[in-house]
């Protein structure tokens, strides 16, 4: 996979650091955008990552999402807690844009 490569070679070559933050912020955008229309099409969450990525890479990346989109822990364990819904306006209990989180006022960013 060519774009996995690529990424994987700067992070080899410079840690990362050889990315200026505006083009990480592109690549990763795209990156969840790619990731959340998977999951979506499939209608099942997909495992985002390979098994030898740290859970400290793991977490560092968590936590800069959560707090880039202004959630709170508590936001948070309202996605861990949620029920699968079962009528169609959601795929196996994912909101969409534009949508309320399970049991909360919170609704999702329909703006790209």
């Amino acid at each position: 996979m060519a774009v996995a490569g690529s990424i994987d070679d700067l992070t080899r070559d410079a840690h990362a650091g050889a990315l200026p933050p505006e083009e990480l912020r592109a690549v990763m955008s795209a990156a969840i955008r790619l990731y959340a229309g998977a999951v979506e099409a499939a209608g099942v969450e997909i495992a985002p990552a390979n098994p030898e990525i740290s859970a400290t890479d793991v977490m560092v990346l968590a936590c800069a999402l959560v707090r880039s989109q202004g959630f709170t822990p508590f936001d948070l364990a309202l996605w861990f807690s949620r029920t699968v819904q079962t009528d169609a306006s959601s795929v196996s209990g994912i909101p969409r844009a534009g949508e309320a989180l399970l049991g909360s006022d919170v609704v999702l960013n329909s703006s790209e």
